[in-house]
């Protein structure tokens, strides 16, 4: 295989990133398990359904937990999303009682709410590479599986 470098330079950033930083109010409307660690929570927001992501191969929004020591903000990559029905999947790891984000997942049930914001997207990487290697561990599984998903667009 012919190797071919593809500098920062090569990808298009002339389009800016979507982004929408106003605190948005996300709905439960229902859970699933997808593995021993990992649970996928399906989210609504009108706001969201209304956001172009079109142009990024990242979805992401940043969920907002109330501790005991007040509000924890977290970023989450959207693994699905669903204009029509106006829902976001958005995948948690969980590690027992460990964490924020993960506690609030496995007990999420469908009327739940919480504080988004920070929606967003923006990476884009260079169309003509040859080829991408994506790394990460289990919690970067959403966004590798949705930049997959929009390469093959």
């Amino acid at each position: 295989m012919p190797t071919t470098n593809i500098l920062p330079g090569d990808a298009d950033f002339s389009i800016p990133p979507v982004r929408s930083l106003a605190g948005l109010t996300a709905t439960v409307v229902g859970t699933s398990q997808l593995s021993d660690q990992l649970i996928r929570v399906t989210l609504t927001s009108p706001e969201v359904a209304a956001t172009d992501f079109s142009v990024c191969t990242d979805r992401y929004v940043k969920l907002e937990f109330a501790t005991a020591d007040g509000p924890v903000r977290r970023s989450y990559t959207i693994r699905n999303f669903d204009r029509a029905a106006g829902t976001i999947d958005i995948d948690f790891v969980v590690h027992g009682t460990e964490g924020v984000a993960g506690p609030w997942a496995a007990t999420a049930r469908p009327g739940d709410t919480l504080v988004m914001g920070g929606v967003g997207g923006g990476y884009r990487p260079a169309p003509h590479a040859p080829w991408h290697l994506l790394v990460g561990d289990e919690s970067a599984l959403p966004a590798r599986f949705g930049r997959v998903v929009r390469y093959r667009e």
